[in-house]
């Protein structure tokens, strides 16, 4: 009767032994490995290898299942906040892109303006000195004027006083 106590103490020991491995293998199947997948993704996140429209499966309708989906939610907000910052970037990129070819335009235009406005400047030196030509002649001008002028009217009256003087006679 006692060895058959003890055999029936080692069957129950064995199969409570049996029962916590089970429970033990289910523990892990159902609580270790999704929180494995969950800490290699994070891993995956963290070095910059993950693909971010990757999910983890939910299977079950407990703490871990609730767990897999904040975390799928938390993928999904920064997925969309990398497509976000590389729209941003690319648009940053057609910016700077433009913004060059916008300033080569400048300084091209600006080289044109310094050439142009040398240019003018040249210009209107040749008209200062063409004024000052002209003012040059017109006082020249003046002056001649005056004197045809002057002799003009030393003409007139030399003509007046030969016009009255009396004429004498031939002399023979």
């Amino acid at each position: 009767a006692a060895a058959e106590a003890l055999s029936a103490q080692r069957w129950v020991v064995g199969s409570c032994a049996a029962f916590l491995i089970a429970q033990l293998l289910l523990l892990l199947t159902k609580v270790v490995r999704p929180i494995r997948g969950m800490a290699a993704l994070l891993a995956e996140i963290g070095r910059g290898e993950c693909d971010l429209q990757q999910r983890l499966a939910i299977t079950s309708r407990d703490e871990i299942g609730d767990f897999a989906r904040g975390f799928n939610s938390f993928v999904a907000k920064i997925h969309s906040t990398m497509q976000s910052v590389d729209g941003s970037v690319s648009e940053l990129n057609r910016s700077v892109a433009a913004l060059d070819l916008l300033g080569n335009e400048l300084r091209s235009e600006a080289s044109t303006t310094q050439d142009g406005a040398q240019k003018l400047a040249t210009a209107a030196d040749r008209v200062v000195q063409a004024v000052e030509v002209a003012a040059t002649t017109t006082r020249g001008l003046q002056d001649g004027n005056q004197a045809v002028q002057d002799c003009s009217g030393k003409a007139k009256t030399q003509a007046v006083a030969a016009a009255t003087m009396p004429i004498a006679p031939p002399i023979e």
